[in-house]
């Protein structure tokens, strides 16, 4: 079983390339599969016997295997060009390199790319890892919100979604002007807010990569002080072995041993972190700087951060970015 499958592996990697424009010397020959350089633009070819690549090919009319003379049968198509604008455009349009064209609010691919070749998602072709990652970090943020793109308006937050909290649903998000003031006023909630609560709450944080690994963390506090916090890291890339709960890296900390472990976010309280947040709000911002605020349905803060635009996909951030937040509900008073 072990032979026959390294023996189709093998028939596979030899497979001709159906799309490569060849001579008629070369037609009909195996090449294996890997990644190439073209002799004339220092592009990808498509196999590492090939010396151009399909666009250069088109370009000279000559074999990508050899270089030689394409009969009038043998000569492929023009591919479409990556980027062009066409007259009565508003704008330049942006496509792949099998031609199909990128939504115009995804903006300009990545200038510089890696040198691998991969397939796309969403049937763009394939290419390098860059373009491959730009292309799934739009979708996802497309998917995220149906109204991207339509009318002109701010990218919706890079922050992650909350696994398991979730409990203070995101209803208020604000980008720029007047975000100390609302950062403020939320501080202001959280003083009320706590004294309700006795300063018995939970909050989760983490991180979630746009190929789908990350970390959370959750905090507990008993009389606004950190009682437990439990880390967990996650990859819904891998299938979870059954009966696998726990990582080799996940932990629970409790009483003194709580902040212990380098790993996962800091045992901070809320109003460490809503006071690291009215500095992050007051800061003057970049030209290529966005600041987002954003506050639950019941006016606690979630998060107050900084990303840089110029950073694609797992742009770091600067600030607070809370998942969800948990109040225990207000002890009844005491009667006499």
């Amino acid at each position: 079983m072990k032979t026959r499958a390294i023996l189709l592996i093998i028939a596979f990697a030899l497979t001709p390339h159906v799309h490569a424009a060849l001579c008629a010397k070369h037609k009909g020959s195996a090449f294996i599969t890997n990644v190439g350089e073209c002799k004339e633009c220092g592009g990808f070819t498509s196999s590492g016997a090939f010396k151009l690549c399909a666009k250069c090919s088109a370009k000279l009319a000559q074999c990508q295997a050899c270089r030689g003379e394409l009969n009038a049968g043998d000569k492929p198509a023009e591919p479409a060009k990556k980027i062009e604008k066409k007259e009565g455009d508003k704008g330049t349009v942006h496509r792949s390199p099998n031609g199909k064209a990128f939504p115009a609010h995804w903006g300009a691919p990545p200038l510089v790319q890696t040198r691998d070749l991969r397939p796309f998602p969403g049937g763009y072709g394939q290419g390098s890892g860059t373009l491959a990652k730009w292309i799934q970090t739009n979708l996802d943020l497309d998917a995220k919100d149906p109204n991207r793109g339509k009318t002109p308006q701010p990218s919706p937050s890079p922050e992650p979604k909350n696994e398991k909290s979730g409990d203070v649903p995101k209803s208020s998000i604000s980008i720029g002007s007047g975000d100390a003031t609302k950062v403020t006023a939320a501080r202001d909630f959280w003083t009320k807010a706590k004294a309700a609560c006795g300063g018995n709450y939970s909050y989760t944080t983490g991180f979630t990569s746009a190929f789908g690994f990350g970390h959370t963390t959750t905090l507990i506090f008993e009389n606004s002080k950190a009682v437990e916090r439990r880390y967990e890291e996650f990859d819904r890339t891998k299938p979870l072995l059954p009966g696998a709960r726990i990582g080799p890296n996940d932990y629970v900390e409790k009483g003194e041993k709580v902040g212990k472990s380098t790993k996962g976010a800091p045992a901070k309280t809320l109003d460490e972190l809503y006071a690291e947040a009215q500095k992050i709000a007051a800061q003057e911002l970049q030209p290529f700087d966005r600041r987002y605020v954003i506050t639950g349905k019941n006016g606690l803060l979630l998060s107050c951060f900084i990303v840089d635009t110029r950073i694609t996909g797992d742009s770091p951030r600067r600030g607070l970015a809370i998942d969800g937040i948990t109040l225990a509900a207000p002890k009844p008073a005491l009667k006499n």
